[in-house]
This record gives structure tokens, sequence and C-alpha cells, in this order.
């Protein structure tokens, strides 16, 4: 037995030297010939493939005169790495890699015949294939894939299906449409996401097909693929599965259309369906499909009234609330949507009332304020309540006139502590020139009768008093007197103040906004905001744009009086480009005792000479000398918010006194 094991290894070693010499012989026979021939190409890459596993000593010399080779460098050096010795520092100008790097940079060189014979080659790295899909430059990389992976498991074929949504190669939807009926139901899954991701029409009926499996994680991923898809025909194909009577089809296309806010399907919703769940969810794509008009609001509230008087399900009669909200807020059609709900106030039960009233928040503007307001001044307690609620949280100052109203009149206390509340926090927070805030803040302290009113209105009152004294250099309207550094879409006007990046997308570099006019010694009063925990920003003075003819960004170096979306930094200078470090430190627990987090704070900024004093809503946080006579002593002021998550910087009431 032993000699017959013997005799068995001794012709598999014999076979493996003479493969091996064989492929030592076809990189000879290149490195003299230099033959551009494609076979002979693939076979030199053969060659050191199979070196890779087979190679001693001997095969060094040819991989290392084949390094000189562009073409050949990736897959010859992943050779000499398994050769004991063979890859040596000096042969090769690249950094030495790893074998899978090495391998995928083979294959992405050799392009679809390398990623063919790696495909059926047993001891490849399957996640180097993985990877080879995705980066192959190739239009053809799907079928190559789908035509060639039978010999693997149905686990490693799923995984590949599912990597070829990523190149969205239309040519092998039909392909995928068949293996998304398979009897495997992890290619099943596979496949119909690739198709979700291509999102090619053809698909459709394959995707639906799976939207009604009992499976459900193949369900739902069927039914996340519909909203992938685009087009006019797919829209009418969804249109049509109104008139299904399948439930969980039906349910999947009112999904979708208010999803895409398909507007052609408004009219074939079925609010009178016998099944709850399609009246609820027709209610919902309704709301969200299309703008609704005062009509369509007043017949949705006629429904509502039907379900409560029929005691329709709880989740249908929150479907419809939820609806009319939806429909509250879109609405083009603001003034007649007043009208209709401020008729409705006055004839209906208490139920829709309180929508009808969280409705007019919805809609906001004059006329629904007026209302809201003559509802608080009523003598239902429940409405009342609801209405002092939400004029509180008013998010426009046409409520400012109703909150004061409210405070001097109403005949319960607490509603007149409340509503005098929101009046003052309309003063704080709202975009209002300084000097109609003085009034409004003499307006409040003349109507307060508690002593924790009068405190709180003289404080607001004494803030804008303050925020009075200079010249304004922001009139609160438009950018006159001002100019964006980079992008222009980086500042706007919302509001009354100059408000810096985006909660859409984030804020992917630096943006600057400066005065055209330099000031030397000055005190600038200045309200300033950071929203978002990563918020950044800050106020520059005496600074300077970089040199828009050099290298650098186009930004600002100078002093700046440090702002973020938490307490830290507040209180600090920091000095922009020039230093790049704050030039004093504030306690922690004074700046967390002091920052409004969230709202509007103040900064007054002081510059004589070479002293510079910030205040932070009324206290020292910073007394600095510099003395350094190279660091400009005059400059422009400009307005910061810094690169990184979605985030904005407001600023307001700049004023200015030389």
């Amino acid at each position: 037995m032993k000699k017959y094991i013997t005799i068995c290894l001794l012709f598999l070693f014999l076979a493996v030297s003479a493969a091996k010499a064989d492929d030592i012989a076809t990189i000879r026979s290149f490195l003299d010939n230099k033959s551009d021939d494609q076979a002979v190409l693939h076979g030199v890459y053969m060659a050191c493939l199979n070196l890779t596993r087979t190679g001693t000593a001997d095969a060094v010399p040819v991989l290392q005169e084949l390094l000189a080779d562009e073409r050949f460098h990736t897959v010859a050096t992943t050779a000499l790495i398994n050769i004991p010795g063979g890859l040596k520092q000096e042969n090769v100008p690249l950094s030495p890699l790893t074998p899978d790097a090495a391998l995928l940079g083979a294959i992405l060189r050799g392009g679809e015949p390398s990623f063919v014979a790696a495909l059926k080659d047993e001891k490849t790295s399957f996640n180097v294939l993985l990877k080879a899909v995705l980066e192959l430059k190739s239009d053809n990389t799907g079928a190559v894939v789908l035509d060639n992976m039978s010999g693997l498991s149905v686990e490693k074929q799923a995984s590949l299906i599912a990597n070829l949504g990523v190149k969205k190669e239309p040519a092998i939807v039909p392909q995928l449409m068949k293996l998304a009926e398979s009897d495997q139901p992890a290619i099943q899954l596979a496949a119909v996401k690739a198709l979700s991701e291509i999102g090619d029409v053809r698909a459709l009926d394959t995707i639906l097909l799976a939207l009604g499996s009992p499976d459900a994680e193949l369900s739902a991923t069927a039914q996340n693929a519909l909203k992938q898809f685009q087009g006019e025909e797919f829209e009418r194909k969804i249109i049509a599965l109104l008139d299904t009577d399948n439930l969980k089809l039906h349910l999947a296309a009112m999904d979708v259309i208010g999803e895409r806010q398909i507007a052609a399907a408004k009219d074939k919703l079925k609010y009178g369906h016998p099944n709850p769940e399609v009246r609820s969810a027709a209610c919902k794509t309704f709301a969200r499909c299309a703008p609704a008009t005062a009509e369509d609001i007043s017949n949705m509230l006629g429904r509502l009234g039907t379900s409560i008087t029929l005691e329709d399900p709880e989740s249908e009669i929150t479907a419809l609330i939820d609806a009319l909200i939806i429909m509250s807020r879109k609405t083009t059609d603001r003034e007649r949507t007043a009208d209709l709900l401020a008729k409705e106030l006055k004839m209906t039960n208490a139920t829709i009332a309180q929508v009808c009233l969280d409705m007019l928040f919805q809609l906001g503007g004059e006329k629904a304020a007026a209302t809201i307001a003559s509802v608080a001044m009523g003598t239902d307690d429940t409405l009342t309540d609801k209405a002092t609620q939400l004029l509180g949280r008013w998010t426009t100052p046409e409520v400012a006139p109703y909150l004061l109203e409210i405070a001097a009149k109403h005949l319960v206390e607490r509603y007149r502590n409340r509503t005098l509340s929101g009046y003052l926090r309309v003063v704080r927070q709202m975009g209002l020139p300084a000097e109609q805030k003085v009034e409004m803040a003499e307006k409040a302290l003349a109507v307060a009768k508690r002593d924790v009113d009068k405190q709180a209105a003289t404080e607001v009152l004494e803030r804008f008093k303050r925020l009075t004294k200079g010249t304004p250099i922001f009139d609160g309207k438009t950018l006159d007197g001002w100019e964006i550094l980079g992008d222009e879409k980086s500042f706007r006007v919302a509001d009354g103040a100059i408000v810096g990046g985006s909660f859409d997308g984030g804020n992917p570099r630096n943006g600057f906004i400066s005065t055209k006019k330099e000031y030397g010694d000055f005190t600038l009063r200045i309200e300033c905001k950071a929203i978002g925990k990563d918020a950044n920003g800050g106020a520059q003075f005496r600074s300077f744009r970089h040199d828009p003819d050099s290298d650098g960004p186009s930004e600002m170096m100078g002093y700046q009086a440090d702002m973020t979306g938490t307490t830290q930094h507040w209180g600090k200078i920091y000095h922009e480009t020039y230093r790049n470090r704050f030039l004093n430190e504030l306690d922690p627990k004074l700046a967390e005792a002091i920052v409004r987090q969230g709202d509007w704070n103040e900064y007054v900024i002081i510059c004589q000479g070479n002293r510079i004093r910030l205040f932070l809503n009324g206290t020292l946080t910073a007394d600095y000398i510099e003395d350094d006579a190279n660091i400009p002593a005059t400059g422009f002021f400009g307005l910061q918010i810094h690169s990184g998550p979605p985030s904005e910087t407001s600023y307001r009431n700049i004023r200015i006194e030389e």
C-alpha cells in the first residue's frame, strides 16, 4: 500500500513539475517574442496564476523579468508573493501587495477573460470575485457573471447576483427576471434586489409576482423595489393596480402612488372599498399624491364626520385625521381653506373642531391665526386650551397681536400667562427689526401682572434696546453690502436673518460671506444662532479673504467670535487661518449658564487698538491684547458656515458703532 501511495505521489509531482515547466516556458516565449495576440496574453496571465500555486525558485527569474510589463505587473507580483523569497523590493517599483489585492488588480487588468478564469478556479478568493464584479470596466459584466457562475454554491451565486444591481446593465434584465422565479429563495431575493436597482420597467410584472409571495422578506423587498422604478409607463401600470382584487398589490400600489406623488391616480382611489385597510390607505394616499383644493378638504371632513357617526374603526378615523393634516399643510388653496375651516368650527362637534384647529395651525397665515384666536376667547375650555397652545407654537409673527390681546383680556389667568409667554417668544425668536421688538417688549411689560412676567419682559426689552444702538449693516431683506465667498448657494436671507448652510445634503465645504467695507475700531452687535448638533460657524472681524489668485480656498483669515450647535466654543475668539487656534479659554460651566443653545445669542465685539473684548449675552467672555504688530488692526466683517453634516448658522440685527 505504501509503495502504491509513493508511486501516486511521484506521478503527481511529475505532473505538477511538467505543468510548472510549461508555464515558465509560456512566459519565456512571450518575453522573447513580445506578441500582442490576445490568446497569447491570456495564456501568460493563466501561467502566472498557475505559478501562484505551483511556483518555486526556478520560476522567479521569468516572473521578475515579467514585472517590467505593466499589463502583468500585478499578477506577476501575486505569484512572487507566494514563492518564498521570490519578491524583492528592488525588483518591484510598487509596495508589495496582499495576494487578494494583487489578484484583484490582475483580474481588472486582464478584463473579462481573466475574470472568467478566476471565477472557475475554486481556489480563487470569493471576496476578490465580489469586488471584481463591482470594479470591472465593462458593459457586459452581468452577462459574464450569469453565464459562468453555475459551478458555485447557491449562496455565492446569490451574492454575485446582488452585486450586479450596482452595474445597472439593462441587457441582463431578462436573465434576472428568470432568476427571480427560481426555486432557490436566496437567488430569488438577490435577483429582485438587482432588478430594483436597475429599475427597468420590463421587470415590473416579475416584481409584482414576488410581492405576492408568502415569503415575507421577498415580498417586502419587492415592495421596496417598486419605489425605484421611474417613467410614465411604470406610473400607468401602478395606477392600473388600483383595480385589482389582490389586497396586497392594491395596498402596495397606493404606497408607491403616495410616495411618488402620482397625481393622476387621485380619482381612482377607493374610499368606499369594503376593506377598512384600503379605505384608510386611500385617504393617506390622496393626501400625499397632490395638493388638495378646498373642495377636497371639505369632502374629507365630511368623510371624517361620517366615520365618527358610524363608529368606524379607530385606525380609519386616525387615517382620516392624518390625511386632513397633510392636506392642510400642502394645499395651495389657503384662503378658501381658511374660510372653510372657520365656518366648520361654528357648527361641528368637539372632535372635529379640534381637528380643524390643528388644520388651521398647519395652514398658517393671518386668517388662520385670527380664527384660532377667536376660539381661544370662547367659552369651551377644551378648545380654548388647545387654541392657546397652538398660538403659542406659531411660527410666523402675524400671531403677535392676537397673543397680546388674549394675554390682556382673557378671563382665565393661566391662558393669559400662556399667551404672554408665547408673545415674548415671538419677540425673542422671530426675524423682526430691533426697533419693532423694543416696541413689542414695552407692550408686554404693560400687560404683565406677575413679577416673573415683568422680569421676562424687562430682560427682552433691555436686550433689544442694546441692539438698536449703532448703524445697521444688514437690512434684514437683502445681501446688499455683502459678498459671498465661494458657493453662491451657501448663504441666503430668510426671516430677517442671513442663513448659512443647509439641512439638505450637508455642507461640503466652509462658506463665508463678508462685508464690502473694512472697519478698524468699532463696537459690533450681532445676534447668532446655530442649529444642528454639529453646527459650527462664527462672526469674523478684522478679517481678510485669501488672495483669490493663490492656491488657498475662498475663505477668510482673521479673528472670529466662535459658535457651535452645543455650548462648546461660544464666547471664544478663534484666529482663523492665521494661528488656527483659540486666543482665550472659557469655563465650560459658565458657557452652559449663559449660552441659549439652539436659540438666538447676542455677541458684542469691541475692538479698540490692540484690545479686543467679547461679550456673550451680556457677560464678558474674552479680553484679549494682541501683541503681534504684524496682525492687521482693520479688516472686513464676515459670517461662516463650517463644513460638515447638515446644519445651519443664522445671523441678524447686525449693527456697528465706529
